[in-house]
């Protein structure tokens, strides 16, 4: 929004109105009181414990050299990564339990069909 030339303190008061997370919308609205008062975005970023030190400098950087904007972009692509990778990997640690559940599955109708067939065989041939 900053890039479109949206004022930071409507694009706040956007991103509080879209946010569906009371926690995060109650910080979001702290933080844009600390904006309005004057203090930097940074400032208030540092008082939001859930989000990482390199957030506040990145925000920093961008304040500083007038490229918020694209500072922001470059902070979301980082957490896009992170989440993604946090995806994969969790999808590489699932798989091996699907495959486990799906064989115990498939092992206990085997045994559940084939124990009678053997039961009745093997009772049959005593009786002779």
């Amino acid at each position: 929004m900053l890039g479109a030339g949206i004022a930071l303190v409507d694009a706040l008061t956007i991103c509080i109105d879209t946010v569906d997370n009371s926690v995060i919308a109650r910080d979001l609205m702290n933080l844009k009181k600390a904006v309005i008062e004057g203090k930097t975005l940074t400032e208030g970023l540092l008082k939001i414990d859930y989000f990482p030190p390199m957030v506040a400098q990145m925000v920093r950087v961008g304040e500083q050299t007038g490229n918020l904007d694209s500072m922001l972009t470059k902070i979301a692509e980082v957490f896009e990564e992170q989440v993604n990778q946090l995806v994969a990997n969790m999808t590489k640690m699932v798989e091996p339990i699907i495959i486990v559940v799906l064989g115990s599955i498939v092992a206990v109708i085997m045994i559940a069909m084939y124990a009678p067939v053997f039961m009745a065989a093997g009772g049959s041939a005593g009786n002779e």
